[in-house]
């Protein structure tokens, strides 16, 4: 048990370990595989309470106008009118008032009607402000934004959460464990992580924000050291197993009720990505002897291939819709970033320099896409456009900034999240999404990385 403990802690080691390497080494004889230390990124849906409020009352409207209650007022109002219509028959002084107050009602209803719906568009008009004022306040530093990160300043790896500031630091796991590669899920409100704690020398665990309620998710399969990606409905966590024999995409339920496998092949298997809907999962395989690209039902069955066989293809990322792929290729005799559409085809060159240019990400929006690069001579952080143009350096510092491809955008798009070793040792620092302001949050001289955002 002693020596699967030391193996776990080499596991939580190694993301340290390439993290520290020499850019250039890593980039060429890694390339294929440079996600062992972390894998950061998952999907995030803005909160809807004030939409759904907007919706129940314009349904409420309706059901004043036209529903039951309505109804009942107007039956009420038509069987007056009927019995005096029966009184009044034949009576022409009497069939003229009757008239009059008919159009008065008639008036009367079109101009309530009008007032209401004024009423309503005015209402539904202040809860949309609401709603963005709402969500601007949530993904602002200070806000309801925190960053959760791993980092060994107390001998072992812990888990830590912290304000976008660098304030109010609470060590989240603080066990004598090691623990570590933190994934948050904002619909489940738990993060998952990885841990030595268990039977295995590292097992899938997930816990609530403040550290409390941990479940072992997975404690039967021996894990590959990457971060486990959740689904974009927070039901399931997607992770692969660890060789010898073989490497394999599993699903494990949130609740630990399930562990799924989802792949079987004698290759390697790794790091899943969701689509948006959830319905299916990328990974890449080196099954036909060339990293590719593959696509595979949430349900099982057959994985497609979505990429070129005859080139090495990796790091997928869909685009928020869904409707796009993000990914790296050697195709062109160099590491360069490219597009596709969702089914394989349509592919789109977007860099194109005799450097690596990889981790693609896509922005919030999917107006962006912020991605690796060493064309520098140095490991920094850039963005461009969806297509390709207006390709910017944003970190332009001569550290190594997020070697590992370990960076991510705020839920809202404002910020960016990343690691650097531009301070002597590896902080998790936060930057504008123009790449201005810079601010170590993580502030010790431990190693501090491994990010994600989080939301209280």
């Amino acid at each position: 048990m002693r020596a699967l403990k030391d193996n776990g802690r080499a596991v939580m080691a190694s993301g340290i370990d390439l993290y520290m390497a020499k850019a250039q080494a890593v980039f060429i004889s890694a390339m294929p595989a440079t996600f062992a230390g972390v894998i950061l990124g998952h999907y995030y849906r803005f909160p809807s309470t004030p939409c759904q409020l907007a919706r129940g009352l314009v349904y409420w409207t309706e059901m004043r106008a036209g529903g039951p209650w309505g109804w009942a007022r107007r039956t009420r109002n038509e069987d007056q009118m009927n019995e005096q219509d029966l009184e009044g028959a034949g009576q022409p002084e009497v069939e003229e008032a009757q008239a009059q107050q008919v159009g008065v009602e008639v008036q009367s209803a079109t101009l309530g009607g009008r007032r209401s719906w004024i009423w309503l568009v005015g209402f539904v008009l202040v809860l949309f402000l609401a709603q963005a004022a709402f969500l601007y306040l949530r993904g602002a530093p200070g806000g309801e934004l925190a960053i959760a990160f791993m980092s060994d300043r107390n001998g072992d790896y812990e888990i830590f959460l912290v304000d976008p500031q660098g304030e109010n630091l609470i060590n989240l796991t603080n066990n004598p464990a090691e623990d570590g590669a933190p994934a948050w899920s904002p619909v489940a409100g738990a993060l998952a992580f990885l841990s030595t704690r268990g039977e295995m020398p590292v097992s899938l665990m997930r816990m609530e924000l403040d550290g409390g309620n941990v479940i072992t998710l997975d404690d039967e399969i021996l894990l590959a050291g990457s971060a486990p990606v959740w689904s974009p409905t927070g039901e399931w966590l997607a992770f692969d197993s660890a060789p010898p024999d073989s490497s394999n995409i599993y699903l494990a339920r949130a609740d630990g009720s399930e562990v799924r496998q989802l792949t079987d092949t004698p290759g390697a298997d790794r790091f899943a990505s969701w689509s948006p809907d959830g319905s299916h999962l990328l990974f890449i395989s080196n099954r036909n002897s060339i990293i590719g690209i593959y696509r595979i039902a949430v349900q099982g069955g057959e994985a497609e291939l979505l990429s070129d066989p005859m080139s090495v293809n990796a790091m997928p990322a869909y685009s928020p819709d869904g409707r796009r792929i993000a990914f790296v290729s050697n195709r062109d005799n160099d590491v360069d970033i490219y597009v596709m559409d969702a089914d394989g085809s349509n592919v789109v060159r977007l860099t194109d320099t005799p450097d690596f240019d990889g981790y693609p990400r896509w922005s919030p929006d999917g107006r962006k896409i912020a991605f690796l690069t060493n064309r520098d001579g140095n490991p920094e952080i850039y963005v461009m456009n969806a297509d390709g143009s207006d390709q910017v350096n944003l970190t332009n510092n001569p550290a190594q900034d997020s070697l590992q491809g370990d960076f991510e955008w705020s839920p809202d798009g404002r910020y960016i999240l990343f690691h650097s070793d531009r301070e002597g040792s590896v902080d998790v620092y936060v930057m504008n999404a123009d790449g201005s302001n810079p601010v170590n949050v993580s502030r010790n001289e431990a190693n501090d990385f491994g990010g994600v955002w989080v939301q209280r």
